[in-house]
């Protein structure tokens, strides 16, 4: 009988256990050093290639995920220095983002002048207008 070889990708060595999950019922082979590493909490993530699950794991699982935002402030009436002795007007925008299942998140700042905030408050609202709706 063939043995089964870990699913993790360019993994080659023979798998010695079924890792399942709930977003993964049937589960997918790995080897003991990958296993270890699950069960450790690493991120990861699976993807179709060539018709057999591939494990993403680590990195390339946190490449895999999507980035979302996960918490935003803004304040306004903020004068910045936006060239050398020239002061604007600015709305300071805080982002904080992560991918989508790991751990861990990015802080960004942005100085907006007023014209470009009010620009992106606007665009945001046509695409939230314009987007169909979820399916039932």
């Amino acid at each position: 009988m063939p043995k089964t070889q870990c699913a993790r990708l360019r993994c080659q060595t023979d798998a010695t256990f079924i890792f399942r999950a709930e977003s993964l019922p049937d589960g997918v082979p790995v080897c003991n050093v990958h296993r270890s590493e699950l069960e450790a909490g690493a991120p990861w993530a699976v993807e179709q290639e060539d018709g057999r699950d591939v494990l993403l794991l680590g990195h390339d699982a946190d490449l895999a995920w999507p980035r979302m935002l996960r918490a935003y402030s803004a304040q306004g009436g903020k004068d910045t220095e936006i060239e050398k002795g020239k002061l604007e007007r600015t709305v300071q925008l805080g982002l904080t983002y992560g991918r989508l299942g790991v751990p861990g998140s990015v802080d960004l700042e942005l100085n907006l002048s007023l014209n470009m905030a009010r620009e992106m408050a606007l665009g945001l609202l046509r695409v939230v207008d314009s987007a169909p709706p979820m399916p039932e």
